[in-house]
This record gives C-alpha cells, structure tokens and sequence, in this order.
C-alpha cells in the first residue's frame, strides 16, 4: 500500500483522545477536518522518518493543541477584552505556563535525540554499560522470583495463614518436632478448642506393578479430615469419608495428578480403575489437583490411602510408636500463641495420665508456611543480599563509567556553555542520557 494512502487507526485513535480537552461543541464542528489534516501530516512524517517522525508529530503537536483549547475554551482572545482585564489576565498567564511546557518538551526532545546520537557513536561504552546493567538486574530479578515464590507468596491451600503443623517436642533432650503418635492425635483433637480441625497422616512405600516394570511408589496414609482441613478439592472424583478411618471398608485409594497423567494418560474414567500394590487391588475414587504437594520426600507422594487400610494394623493403639504428622486449621480470630497455651495445657494432662510416655514431652504448634521455607529462608535471603551487592557493584562500576566519560566531554560541556547553557540545563542532559541508557 503506498505510504500516502496507509492508514494508522492506533495513533488516530490517540489523537481522537487528545482531542477530548476541547469542548464538546467544538469537536462536533471540527472534528473530520482536524483528523484529515492530522493523518496527512502523519503520512507525511511517517515518509520522511518513520515512527519516530510520528513520534515527533505527536511531542510538538501536544502544546499547540493544549493553547488552542485553552483559547476554545476562553471564547478566544477577543472576547476577553469584554470581560475585563483580570480575566485577560488569567489567561495570559495559563498561555505562558503550556507555552513553557511546549518548550520543555521540545527541549526533552532534542536531548532524547543527542542521547541516542552520543550513544550510537560510542557503541563500546553503551554495550559495556547495558551488559553491566543487565548482569545486575537480571541476577536480582531471578533471585526475587525465586524469593517471591518461596518466602512471600501464601501457599497454594484456602486462608493458607491459619494452616499449622503440630508436633512433639523435648526440650530437655533437644528434640524439636517429633513426630507424634496416633493415640496423640486422637487426644490433641478430642481435647483441644482452638483448631476447626485436624488431620494425621504418615507415609510408606509400595511396590507398584501391573506395568512393563514393578517400581516402587511413596504413599501417604491420611485420616479422613486431612484433606478437608487444608480446603483441598479432588480435581475427580471424591476425597475420603470418615467411615473409611475404620477396618473393614474397602480398598479406595485416591492418586495424584501426576500418576493420572503417567499411569492412565489422563483418562478421564479413571475413577473405579484398579491399582495393584504389593499383591493387592486397590480402586481409586478420586484423583487429587495438579497444584496439590505435600510429602515430597524422597519424592512426591502418589497415592493417598484412607487410615482404614494402614499396613500397621496396631497403630491406632500404640502410644509410644510416633510415626505421625499432624496439620491443623486455626479457628478465625485465634492466634499461634494461644493455641500453644492450649496444647501445652493438654500435654501436662497427657504427662499425668500417661507419665511413661510423655515424660519432659509437649505439642508444639509451627505455622505451616514457616514450616515449608523454614530450610531454605536463610540461604534465599543471603543469597538475596548478595545479588543486591552485586547490584550495587555493578551500579559503581556504571557511574566510574558515566564519570570517566564525563571527563573526556570536558571540551564539549565547555562549548555547551560558552554557548550560553546554564548550569541547569546541562545537568538535564546528563540526567536524560542517563535514564535512556538504564
């Protein structure tokens, strides 16, 4: 299409806009010749230089354009001599503040345009200054991302802030979070007010066969209420019921996303299909979201069984065997603090009825998003700091750069003002290629 002809809805629309500050009578009367006369000087500009002509069109246009609505708006200058000098006066002083706005703008222009002119001429000192830069922003900017998802974003389960992890703990041996037994468990839940909820859960591992090759797969043995505590929902299918927490029910299973994906190739009839593990069947009835991870050591859990169908039948009875995790959800408007009185008042119970078992032993309370990054806080925020050093490193070097160059434009500064620029408008040049070149 020749360039005479082209049309550019995107930059008339912004004029259609910047043609808002005038009244509304106006634009009505108005607005097709000043649209046709702003496209052929578009055309025009666009020929001769591109889009930055274009760019150009717009910076000097955008000061006429705001005098000539200030003078739409006033009746235009010979009406103001009929409303009396102090009105006259007004405007006069509202022309000279958008004039010298105008003048600014241009003023930025030119020294936008030296800007790229200095640099495209010294094109070692603007890459060495761009690679500098870009080293320091791109290492902290990776870092942050990382730091972000670790540390400051809430975790992916429903008010994620009242979620906590409950374990054992023994001062006196040092022994911080133990694991907790079942008949614990069962007793913290019965006996404590401060929680919506808890759930148990412990894991194991299978041998998965029915595929070209047996491996062996981790599991997760949860009660029926750990799900819901966390606000989980299975992405198919059902979660565990509270009849499931007893012998005898049948062999449910609930899987995650990913072994859907691998086992099954997504089959979305997966519910009711079987699983062999270690010789027995097992039907699945649900299959958990993509976004579930919980026990991910040595590697993801990938199948969830009801506390019904735990291997070790005698768990529910033995109070000395810890091998039990406890995640709880916080009533609202109850604090960490509070529920650690709470669970410390149920362990002295404990310790009197059972003083065998939990000798110098008491519940402690972790919320859990202190509990996921509790290993790796520490290390992300030195490793933070770092990267900010290096940051700052990388900014020295740029400015010994930007001064050693300053020394060596002494001459054209010196030319500059024997030209007649001030002080001020020097610095203002200085200040312009710096912000383009970061």
């Amino acid at each position: 299409m020749p360039v005479m002809n082209r049309r550019f809805p995107i930059y008339e629309q912004i004029f259609r806009l910047m043609m808002l500050i005038y009244p509304s009578a106006f634009r009505k009367a108005n607005t097709f010749d000043m649209i046709q006369f702003f496209n052929d000087s578009m055309r025009l500009e666009y020929t001769i230089r591109g889009h930055i002509g274009i760019a150009r069109l717009f910076v000097s246009m955008l000061p006429d354009l705001l005098m000539n609505a200030c003078a739409v708006r006033f009746d235009r200058i010979v009406s103001l001599r009929k409303l009396g000098p102090s009105y006259a006066a007004d405007y006069r002083l509202m022309y000279r503040k958008i004039r010298t706005i105008g003048e600014l703008m241009d003023t930025l222009w030119q020294d936008i345009t030296y800007a790229f002119r200095t640099m495209r001429k010294n094109t070692a000192f603007t890459a060495i200054a761009v690679l500098t830069l870009a080293l320091g922003i791109g290492a902290n900017t990776a870092i942050f991302s990382v730091v972000n998802s670790a540390l400051l974003r809430p975790l992916p389960f429903h008010d994620a802030d009242r979620l906590a992890m409950i374990w054992g703990d023994n001062p006196r041996k040092d022994w911080p979070q133990l694991p907790v037994s079942l008949p614990t468990f069962f007793d913290l839940r019965e006996q404590s007010k401060s929680f919506v909820s808890m759930g148990a859960w412990t894991q194991g591992s299978f041998t998965l066969t029915g595929g070209t090759e047996p491996e062996d797969i981790l599991y997760g043995i949860v009660t029926s209420d750990f799900f819901t505590t966390m606000g989980i929902q299975p992405a198919m299918g059902r979660l565990f019921v509270s009849s499931e927490d007893s012998r005898g029910g049948a062999p449910n299973i609930i899987i995650s996303e990913s072994l859907w994906q691998g086992r099954f190739g997504a089959d979305q009839n997966v519910i009711g299909k079987s699983l062999t593990l270690d010789g027995r069947d097992y039907y699945i009835v649900g299959v958990l979201p993509a976004s579930f991870k919980f026990i991910t050591y040595p590697k993801d859990a990938e199948i969830w069984l009801p506390l019904g169908l735990d291997p070790f039948t005698d768990r529910i009875y033995a109070r000395g065997v810890s091998g039990c995790g406890i995640i709880a959800r916080l009533k609202p408007g109850i604090t960490i603090a509070q529920a650690q009185a709470e669970l410390g008042t149920i362990s002295r119970r404990l310790d009197k009825a059972y003083p065998g078992d939990y000798a110098n032993w008491t519940a402690r309370i972790t919320p859990l998003h202190e509990q996921v990054v509790k290993n790796l806080k520490t290390a992300l925020l030195v490793l933070f700091g770092a990267v900010g050093f290096v940051l700052l490193i990388a900014c020295a070097n740029l400015a010994n750069l930007m001064l050693t160059r300053a020394r060596s434009r002494q001459r054209e500064i010196a030319i500059r003002a024997a030209m007649g620029a001030n002080r001020l408008r020097l610095i203002q040049q200085m200040l312009t290629e710096s912000l383009i070149l970061a």
